[in-house]
């Protein structure tokens, strides 16, 4: 039955994970529109239709969902215990409630701190993979192993929106034109973040493999 139940939500992943790639013909060209009658990211005209916003919105979050879906499956697939479904299940709605959040921190510290964070985690990691292949060590708590993944999915994606047709990073001049600077602020945001949490997870995952190992 779990494995059933894995495999379906899996294609339901996939589904979106489609949806994510080719719905971009679709939406866009409605987006581009908008952008140019004077709407920005959090204010749309009063003229556009709600079956339009909520077929911009699906597309918005298809990538998102379908990570997210698609590792819940698989840990259904494969009998992962049932604290580990739970909550991966609802690490994973809360961040994705809040993904498009806007984070209007502007101050460069923010970034300091989340790149030197950073640097002590890849130091964390790469010690600690070396130590567990000389030890032998490969076992840890999944949980983790998938929430780290997870984050970092995110980041890696949300870098397409924030250096493309979302907040046009790569061409200012767009970007100012369209009035998406602080979108553009806030993207830059959640991605320091989410690769802070991605990392941050793979480094609790090998940590729980050491613990395993000493008792």
């Amino acid at each position: 039955m779990k494995k059933k139940a894995g495999v379906i939500l899996c294609l339901i992943g996939i589904l979106f994970l489609i949806n994510a790639i080719f719905g971009r013909y679709i939406v866009l060209p409605g987006y581009f529109q908008s952008l140019e009658a004077g709407a920005s990211a959090s204010r749309l005209p009063e003229s556009v239709p709600v079956l339009k916003v909520l077929r911009y919105l699906l597309w918005a979050f298809s990538f998102k969902l379908g990570v997210y879906f698609f590792i819940l499956g698989a840990m259904y697939y494969h009998d992962k215990k049932l604290y580990e479904r739970i909550s991966f299940l609802v690490i994973g709605l809360l961040y994705i409630s809040v993904a498009y959040m806007e984070l209007p921190f502007t101050n460069s510290l923010f970034f300091g701190v989340g790149g030197g964070i950073l640097t002590l985690l890849f130091l964390f990691l790469f010690a600690t993979i070396n130590e567990h292949k000389s030890k032998n060590i490969t076992h840890g708590i999944p949980l983790f192993l998938n929430l780290g993944y997870f984050f970092l999915a995110m980041a890696v994606y949300n870098l397409c929106p924030f250096c493309g047709v979302k907040c046009f990073a790569l061409q200012p001049e767009k970007m100012i034109k369209y009035g998406l600077q602080n979108q553009a602020v806030s993207f830059a945001n959640h991605i320091m973040i989410e690769l802070v949490f991605g990392f941050a997870f793979l480094c609790v995952y090998y940590l729980t493999a050491n613990k395993k190992k000493e008792t």
